[in-house]
């Protein structure tokens, strides 16, 4: 591989503007959170958001005037969990009403995606994100890779490939990290997000968005070398300004030096 098919990607957190302008000006592309948040934006920009496609309130909740007034290369999003109506218990979904199929996931995912997508802006690239697996019920069938291949190639989007979900999913099924890797079809895959989970703790492993390390460039490495075609790479950790300057340090140098 080389550096031209790795792109990293610096998210504008709430620790942006404590990043010095030398580092900014390393990226030339942004990650945001929000469509809002990325009005007016003049370089080229990433938007991410955890709204699923399922949920019956995603055309109402998405600001796609904003979208318009930027240069909004791609705009990810989850289809999961198997429930169009859910809570929130420590951060993990739980099921409200009758649970989905897979296959009535990604129907209901269909239809509102027909209606939204001659919405967002021209060119604008649209992709999922492989959500994490949580023993609540509410993640069964839509976290595997094979769902994501049948979501990718049914409603044409491209894949956000999440390494600390990948890991978490492996964990608390009991399943090989490389399963998934061998099960997906790469040629979907457009991004790729990286951060350490939390995997050694009670009750399963959970995505805590901790800092990188050695194992989870390793990993990355790993990911990267499946690639042929430019992957745009985010690393979702935004506690410390110096841990996330040396985190992508980091970066810059390992796909430099990936052959």
């Amino acid at each position: 591989m080389s550096m031209r098919l790795a792109n990293p990607v610096l998210p504008v957190s709430h620790q942006f503007h404590n990043f010095s302008q030398d580092f900014r000006e390393r990226f030339h592309t942004f990650e945001f959170r929000a469509a809002e948040h990325v009005a007016d934006w003049a370089q080229d920009a990433l938007v991410h958001t955890n709204l699923s496609l399922i949920d019956p309130d995603f055309e109402r909740l998405i600001d796609f005037d904003a979208l318009l007034r930027a240069p909004v290369r791609r705009f990810s999003f989850d289809i999961g969990p198997c429930y169009e109506r859910v809570k929130v218990v420590g951060q993990q979904y739980v099921g409200i009403g009758p649970k989905l199929s897979w296959r009535e996931v990604l129907d209901r995912a269909g239809i509102t995606l027909s209606k939204v997508r001659s919405r967002f802006p021209p060119g604008c690239e649209l992709a999922v994100e492989v959500l994490n697996y949580y023993p609540t019920g509410a993640y069964d069938g839509v976290c595997g890779a094979e769902f994501y291949n049948e979501a990718c190639r049914r409603l044409n989007v491209g894949l956000v490939f999440d390494i600390a979900h990948v890991r978490v999913t492996s964990a608390n099924l009991g399943r090989p990290f490389a399963d998934f890797l061998n099960l997906l079809d790469w040629t979907w895959v457009r991004e790729v997000h990286l951060s350490r989970p939390t995997l050694a703790v009670e009750g399963g492993a959970i995505d805590s968005h901790d800092c990188p390390e050695e194992e989870e460039f390793s990993l990355l490495e790993k990911v990267l070398s499946r690639m042929t075609d430019p992957v745009d790479v985010v690393i979702e950790y935004y506690r410390c300004v110096d841990g996330i300057v040396d985190a992508y340090a980091k970066l810059f140098d390992m796909i430099g030096a990936v052959r």
